[in-house]
């Protein structure tokens, strides 16, 4: 009688079929007690998504005694059925071109390969595959594609292994460019839209990166493509450079690196070098005079050169940040105690020697409500006796950069505030300087109390790079004699490994006078060929009279007005250096300055010295529009003049309003123009256009580190007055 009631409830409430509700019981069954009648029951079931459904059962008779039958189980007057999963089909394509025999599984425990007991399978023809999954699983795991040399890449046999991944919530494509968005969501702690949206920014495409972009003939499908090749290609040329030095070889720790740790150290290096990487990208699927063939040699050439220029890897700098990685992280907590570490730091002698430590006073350290915690920097630097500090940039003489914080154009002298919040239990989220920068961070520390000055700095000094202009391989005392071999570290010392992972920067200038831009007169920027006597303004300039050819433009439209990239051209020069190029073109008259690249111009046969090798990068504006077309320049070495351009690409611009300034912007800058980290940006205000920059989102930093107590155990050795929060 029971059953029969508790089934017809179900039923009711559409959980059962009527079948069931009807069994058991009838006009011959005993009746129930009065006590059986005053119950009430409430029924919940749990179906195969998760969905739960509740019915009450009045006078069912149902006592408290658990109560069990066809998966359902009541107690207590409350009756749960809960269904079996269901097991999904997820339809998925894995594409560079079409990747036919590659493994794809849900990397269930994280560690970058399909092990047995992950789901899995392989990809068909057209790179298509459908993995069965329990509907408890769907959108849990990131997808991994292990593409190894049995796999074929369109109709091309896959030659060197590589790996791609998307994101657990986005799984019909898998594509080098949702590698990257499943990357940057690591890094970050983001969402998947949130970092598909950052790295089609940072590559400069129109199209999702999420997209598959397979079949597509339209010009930004078209460079989503050159990008995923590119990608692979770097990926396979870092892979077969560094594996021998890297998987197999004991990692900083002292850990055996795997295949897994170098996939992930190369994909994250990717997200690092995307910028430049976008650039090249862009520059090969705008040439239409490429055919497939050279486009593929292209790729290739550029993907080799990428390694040390874009991706700066080598098997000691990956192992190194390998075992880094490794690391148990601390906790992203505050402490309530005065703090901080040493990051950069060179000592000649007692009297030259330069630091940049970040502190924390105990109030500092305070966690407020949701767990913020604050910092400032302090740089300092004692030259020939001379002490100063400040509070931003390596150079002193660029403390007093502004940068727009979001509601004003701001500084940070020494003792500003930058700001850390916890975003998961080891993880933190950072603005640095007032919003100059933001990001993620993570940290990890060895203790080293006991350990001896000299064996902890040797030790720091092979950690790959640099910091705050000082690389690691210099860092501390030029004579490590001074350290002594005896000297330790105290109890609570500890050795410190930080990364960072830049998501937002501002727009930035210097407010010196030598950042203020000039320009030439109308006459002078329109350049003409002053060979054979020709009577063109320009060609009375020379470089002692320079200044007086010069205007100080208050709007950015006055500059882009004389900045049309209109050279003048002289005859053949000769000096000390030696001798020009026989068309010998003047462009500082008409184009304006981007940065420059060290070493990136070769010196033309016959010229000898009268060029450097630094390449000077340019931009000029078009007649209507916002057209902005980029140059690579020679430099003079006598007076640092911009000669004879070669044009390297095109892109446009735009100005927007900041406060009380105008800030100008570019697009698809080039290469040349992306390897330097930052981008140029031209900011008026005041009746002036100061020369700015705005740093790289996506930069990865790994620095090494001693904190506050580490830190004054060198000072102390080296008789620098101990590191005081304030």
């Amino acid at each position: 009688m029971l059953l029969k009631k508790v089934s017809q409830a179900l039923a009711a409430a559409g959980l059962l079929g009527a079948g069931l509700a009807g069994c058991g019981g009838g006009a011959d069954a005993p009746s129930t007690s009065a006590t059986e009648k005053a119950a009430s029951v409430m029924v919940s079931t749990t179906g195969p998504l998760g969905a739960t459904s509740t019915a009450s059962l009045a006078s069912a008779g149902v006592s408290d005694a658990p109560i069990m039958f066809n998966g359902t189980t009541a107690t207590g007057g409350v009756i749960t059925t809960t269904a079996p999963p269901l097991t999904l089909s997820q339809p998925i394509r894995v594409v560079d071109g079409p990747l036919r025999n590659a493994l794809v599984c849900l990397d269930a425990n994280g560690n970058g390969a399909c092990d047995s007991g992950e789901v899995q399978g392989r990809s068909g023809a057209d790179g298509r595959l459908t993995l069965q999954m329990s509907s408890t699983i769907v959108g849990k795991y990131p997808l991994l594609a292990v593409v190894g040399t049995d796999a074929v890449d369109g109709t091309t046999a896959v030659a060197t292994r590589f790996v791609l991944m998307a994101p657990a919530d986005q799984a019909a494509v898998v594509t080098p460019l949702t590698t990257l968005v499943q990357a940057w969501a690591e890094l970050a702690g983001s969402t998947t839209a949130v970092a598909a949206a950052a790295v089609q920014s940072a590559a400069g495409l129109a199209v999702s990166p999420l997209k598959d972009y397979t079949g597509a003939t339209d010009a930004a499908s078209v460079r989503a493509a050159t990008l995923a090749r590119l990608l692979v290609l770097a990926q396979q040329q870092a892979a077969s450079a560094l594996k021998a030095g890297v998987v197999g070889q004991k990692d900083f720790n002292g850990v055996v690196a795997t295949q897994a740790d170098l996939d992930k150290a190369l994909r994250y290096a990717l997200v690092d070098a995307l910028p430049s990487l976008g650039a090249v990208a862009a520059a090969t699927a705008a040439d239409t005079t490429l055919t497939a063939a050279t486009r593929e040699a292209a790729l290739l050439a550029a993907a080799k050169a990428a390694i040390g220029a874009d991706l700066k890897l080598d098997a000691g700098k990956v192992l190194t940040l390998i075992g880094a990685s490794k690391l148990p992280l601390d906790a992203a907590a505050g402490t309530k105690l005065a703090g901080g570490n040493l990051r950069g730091f060179t000592f000649s002698d007692a009297n030259n020697w330069f630091f940049r430590a970040n502190l924390s006073t105990a109030a500092d350290n305070t966690p407020g409500a949701d767990g913020t915690v604050r910092y400032y920097s302090r740089f300092e630097r004692n030259a020939a006796g001379k002490v100063s500090d400040w509070g931003f940039h390596g150079d002193s003489a660029r403390a007093g950069d502004l940068h727009w914080n979001g509601t004003a154009w701001s500084a940070c002298p020494l003792g500003t505030r930058s700001t850390q919040k916890p975003q998961t239990g080891t993880r933190w989220t950072y603005s640095y300087c007032a919003g100059m920068e933001q990001g993620a961070s993570w940290h990890s520390s060895v203790d080293v109390s006991g350990k001896t000055l000299l064996e902890v700095v040797t030790r720091l000094r092979g950690f790959p790079g640099s910091a705050d202009g000082v690389p690691y391989a210099q860092w501390g005392p030029s004579d490590l004699k001074l350290l002594g071999t005896t000297a330790k570290f105290p109890t609570g010392a500890k050795l410190q490994f930080s990364t960072g992972f830049a998501t937002a920067t501002a727009p930035a200038y210097d407010v010196q006078g030598s950042a203020i831009a000039t320009a030439y007169t109308a006459a002078v920027a329109a350049g003409g060929d002053a060979r054979n006597g020709a009577k063109v303004a320009c060609g009375a300039v020379t470089p002692t009279n320079s200044a007086t050819y010069k205007t100080t433009p208050a709007k950015l439209e006055d500059l882009v007005a004389v900045s049309r990239g209109t050279p003048c051209i002289y005859g053949t020069s000769t000096n000390a250096d030696g001798t020009s190029l026989a068309r010998n073109e003047w462009w500082s008259n008409s184009t304006v300055s981007l940065g420059k690249a060290t070493g990136a111009m070769a010196q033309p046969a016959g010229t000898g010295n009268y060029y450097t090798t630094t390449a000077l990068l340019r931009v000029a504006f078009g007649t209507t529009g916002n057209a902005t077309t980029y140059y690579k320049c020679l430099e003079r070495t006598s007076d640092g003049s911009t000669r004879n351009c070669t044009q390297i690409g095109k892109g446009t611009y735009a100005i927007a309003t900041l406060g009380d300034a105008r800030v100008m912007s570019f697009t698809d800058l080039p290469l040349l123009s992306q390897r330097q980290g930052w981008s140029r940006v031209l900011v008026q205000r005041g009746g002036k256009i100061y020369f700015g920059y705005q740093n790289r989102v996506g930069a990865i930093s790994s620095q090494a580190r001693l904190n506050l107590t580490a830190a004054n155990a060198v000072f102390g050795q080296l008789k620098i007055s101990p590191l005081t929060p304030q």
